[in-house]
């Protein structure tokens, strides 16, 4: 018996295996598909761009899962009906989940004679995919910050040194930094929260949240994290360089990638990146205590995000990350946050920070808060003066209890005040914002749950850790 060379389906025919031509051609294009809905997978998840020895696998299974899918619901592939290609099996049942062992024997045919209409109908469309494939790759990984070259940035120390500056700037150290910082932000003080996160006593605090203003402008400053011990210099050099080392690619994924993954997540799906490597030039620093490390700036519709990973001299890295609206509101907000970071002092220890917190601790006094009945503004700055002390003393010794449980009285004058506020403004109010009495309430609550959740963790046997359960109540109340 011979062997059918055609097969026939009403005026349509297929004849023999097809030109080389529309063989290569529906192989690329349907590569071509596998690898643009694999990047565009890496993208909607927010996964690195850098490559493992596990996406091998991963592409692999995904092409192979692409394939049995086309067959399995239209008899064949995207490539194949763009060069009109077809297995004689075709005609069969068209929507199959498994498919039959005749598959693997089966024959691809082309139709017989395609005209040059239809042939230059097939690759125009494989090109278009090709371009829609190189589109998605160069969002995906030639626009990815983890990939972009760093630029060197160079910053002049800045010193608050006229009395006005002098006034509304506050020393203070945040875990492995200490410099100045502002009081208030747009004619508004800037309050204070406390996450609750498991860790002390036993680790950092996982961030502090200063409130520059609700909820358009806020800075968080996270904890100490050590992805990798990474050399500052090799560091510095990974990220500056143009071609990539395999390590410089670890390097850059263990240092960028959790801050790449979060400012999407706070912005969406950013419109412009930018990665600079940034260093203080501080001739009264030693060159070691001299901030130096990452800046990452996300730039969405509405709102940016920018983040000043210091690196301390021992490898960890400390972030500051800013939430800003667009405009000239989160430009103020910008270059006050860039004036902050020029100020700091960067230590591989905790010792100097300690030491001036606790030296500024020993001269306040809590009683000065009850003393302030007539003046709302000054009672605000005073509790945001303590409360930025105390939150300074449990960045560099989360083991401390006095500071926890300062923090929940603060916490409790600080709704009371708001309660006042709101039953009887006083004439000195005028100078608050319209709506400051609702934002003390918004700080005082989560705070003193806080600082009573930490305080149950560093010593649940301590009488005062009931104290700080029944403040945290009666702030519910107010």
């Amino acid at each position: 018996m011979e062997t059918p060379t055609a097969e026939v389906r009403g005026l349509s025919a297929f004849r023999g295996r097809p030109s080389w031509e529309a063989r290569t051609g529906a192989r690329l294009l349907d590569t071509a598909w596998v690898i643009a809905i694999y990047a565009l997978i890496l993208r909607l998840t927010d996964a690195s761009p850098i490559p493992h020895r596990t996406d091998i696998f991963g592409l692999l299974a995904l092409g192979l899962a692409w394939f049995a899918l086309q067959y399995a619901l239209f008899g064949g592939t995207v490539g194949q009906w763009t060069w009109r290609l077809s297995r004689t099996d075709s005609a069969k049942k068209r929507i199959r989940w498994l498919l039959p062992n005749s598959f693997f024997k089966s024959e691809l045919l082309q139709e017989a004679l395609p005209s040059r209409t239809s042939r230059s109908t097939a690759v125009f469309l494989t090109l278009v995919t090709f371009l829609a494939c190189g589109y998605t790759l160069r969002e995906t990984y030639w626009k990815h910050p983890l990939l972009a070259q760093a630029d060197i940035w160079d910053l002049k120390a800045y010193v608050p040194s006229t009395p006005e500056a002098q006034a509304s700037w506050r020393i203070a150290p945040y875990f492995f930094a200490l410099g100045a910082w502002p009081k208030s932000f747009d004619g508004h003080p800037i309050l204070y929260s406390l996450p609750y996160a498991k860790g002390p006593p036993t680790q950092f605090i996982p961030e502090i949240v200063a409130r520059w203003e609700m909820p358009e402008v806020k800075l968080t400053i996270e904890g100490p994290k050590t992805p990798d011990a990474i050399d500052p210099e090799v560091l510095r050099d990974c990220l500056t360089s143009h071609w990539e080392r395999t390590s410089c690619l670890r390097i850059r994924e263990a240092s960028l990638l959790r801050h790449v993954q979060l400012a999407r997540g706070a912005l969406g799906a950013p419109k412009r990146w930018k990665v600079r490597w940034f260093e203080v030039d501080n001739p009264s620093l030693p060159p070691s205590d001299r901030p130096r490390g990452i800046f990452l700036s996300a730039e969405g519709r509405y709102r940016s995000q920018d983040r000043f990973i210091l690196i301390t001299p021992k490898g960890a890295h400390q972030a500051f990350v800013l939430d800003r609206p667009n405009g000239p509101q989160g430009d103020l907000a910008r270059m006050m946050f860039e004036q902050a970071i020029r100020s700091q002092r960067v230590s591989g220890e905790l010792t100097a920070g300690r030491a001036w917190v606790d030296r500024e601790l020993s001269a306040t006094r809590m009683d000065d808060l009850l003393k302030m009945e007539k003046s709302d503004a000054q009672f605000i700055d005073k509790v945001a003066e303590i409360q930025s002390l105390l939150l300074s003393k449990i960045s560099v010794e989360p083991r401390t209890f006095d500071a926890y449980y300062h923090l929940g009285g603060t916490a409790l004058l600080l709704a009371r005040r708001a309660s006042q506020y709101n039953r009887t403004p006083t004439s000195q109010s005028a100078v608050l914002p319209g709506e400051g009495s609702t934002e003390w309430s918004a700080v005082a609550l989560p705070m003193a749950q806080s600082a009573w959740r930490y305080a149950k963790d560093i010593n649940p046997g301590d009488p005062r850790t009931a104290q700080l359960e029944d403040i945290w109540l009666d702030t519910k109340k107010f």
